[in-house]
């Protein structure tokens, strides 16, 4: 695979990994990463542009291999019939309920959504799915037995991304791993895997950089206090790290972009929301903390070197968005 020009190394390796769950079609090697106008001379797939390959026009051929099913039964619904869509509270223990609810009353919605996303269609049938920490947990550890730690580990930082229609992907993705009735896992939708690792990577990349971007200034004895603004919700996945780093020092690591933050107090974290009013009381630094943050910009000044300067690569290894909250980078452009 890798002789083939547009082909690298983590596309290859993931149309190995994807290929044994179901059968790639030309529109996933664009999703993968492959420069489709580099190999398409080279590869032979099922949904290759007329002309290319005749043999994907075969009669029967594209309804043979189509990936584009209907949900639940894995048939496409009926003309005429009205689309079904739960709706959950927005968090994660509501989609699993909902998906609980699919299995157990044998219905297949269209699709899954949170309250907050959109509103309803003309044609459509909503039904509100109330989140139960009982159902939620069954999910969760059924999801472990057919799709294993890592795989599993996926849904929920897809969850996080809080990207558009996440629910109903995490949705499709669980009932192709767990199918109910005469479901085949053959007709696996292989373009809700592709989004969910797509995502899950995404997710992982921003929490791995807030883990060495985040700043900590002195509120008050042994209190500590940083503001973040990541692109996603990735404070679940930072908790442990900083639980074990600072572990003798009470912190609170605040999202200003979704309004809630995590304090640990020395034994436990739990999670919090701050009126405005109390959180700019605690962004204010005290004398020796603004001494601190100056000592700090003039160590990182000194520590420079004008001469080695690539303002690109910096910007691709510190993107601008996390400038905000750098004591060092305060006046910077």
């Amino acid at each position: 695979i890798l002789r083939v020009p547009g082909i690298g190394i983590k596309s290859a390796n993931r149309i190995v990994g994807l290929r044994r769950r179901g059968r790639i079609r030309f529109e996933h090697l664009k999703q993968l990463g492959v420069v489709v106008k580099r190999a398409a001379l080279f590869i032979r797939c099922d949904g290759l542009p007329d002309g290319q390959w005749p043999g994907a026009a075969l009669p029967g051929n594209a309804d043979r291999h189509d990936n584009s099913v209907g949900v639940g039964d894995h048939r496409a619904p009926k003309p005429g019939a009205v689309p079904l869509i739960f709706v959950t509270d927005g968090s994660f223990d509501g989609l699993l309920t909902a998906i609980f609810e699919t299995y157990a009353e044998r219905r297949a919605p269209e699709a899954i959504v949170s309250q907050e996303n959109g509103q309803p269609g003309l044609f459509e049938r909503r039904v509100t799915i109330a989140a139960d920490a009982h159902k939620a947990d069954r999910v969760w550890k059924g999801l472990k037995k057919h799709l294993g730690l890592k795989r599993r580990r996926r849904i929920l930082d897809a969850f996080l991304s809080g990207h558009p229609g996440v629910e109903t992907t995490i949705y499709r993705y669980v009932r192709d791993a767990v199918p109910g009735g005469a479901a085949r896992r053959s007709e696996a939708n292989l373009e809700a895997q592709i989004e969910i690792d797509r995502l899950s990577q995404k997710v992982r990349r921003e929490a791995h950089r807030l883990k060495g971007f985040i700043r900590f200034q002195r509120t008050g004895e042994d209190q500590y206090l940083a503001l973040i603004d990541p692109r996603y919700d990735v404070l679940p996945l930072v908790r442990r790290h900083f639980e074990a780093r600072y572990a003798d020092q009470q912190w609170i690591i605040y999202d200003t972009k979704r309004d809630y933050g995590l304090c640990f107090d020395g034994r436990r974290t739990h999670r919090l929301r701050l009126a405005a009013a109390d959180l700019q009381v605690l962004k204010r630094a005290g004398e020796d903390e603004q001494q601190c943050q100056a000592l700090w910009q003039k160590y990182f000044a000194a520590v420079n070197i004008p001469q080695r300067n690539n303002p690109k690569l910096h910007r691709s290894q510190l993107p601008r968005r996390f400038w905000r909250y750098l004591p060092e980078k305060q006046g910077s452009r």
